[in-house]
């Protein structure tokens, strides 16, 4: 029987893109980093961007539940399409 392979998924800012402005701030494009089986795919996350201090409080620090549920749709969606593999 193999081990069952871990799927992870983080959240980020990608800072490596331009960032876009909004009422003076920059803002960023937020990601997700999905490993499993040792390989790294990033694709954007259904948020849209966010400043700094917007990402820290609503996916960092889980401030907003309408945010938690939208991220876990989202892990729920991958997590379902790479077990059907």
């Amino acid at each position: 029987m193999a081990k069952e392979k871990k799927i992870g998924i983080n959240f980020f800012l990608n800072e490596r893109l331009k960032p876009g402005k909004f009422n003076g701030q920059d803002i960023f494009p937020v990601y997700a980093r999905i490993t499993f089986d040792r390989k790294n795919h990033q694709c954007p996350a259904p948020v849209g961007s966010m400043t700094k201090e917007q990402f820290e409080e609503k996916i960092v620090n889980s401030g907003k539940p309408e945010f938690n549920k939208i991220l876990q749709e989202f892990e729920d969606k991958i997590r379902s399409v790479i077990a059907e593999e």
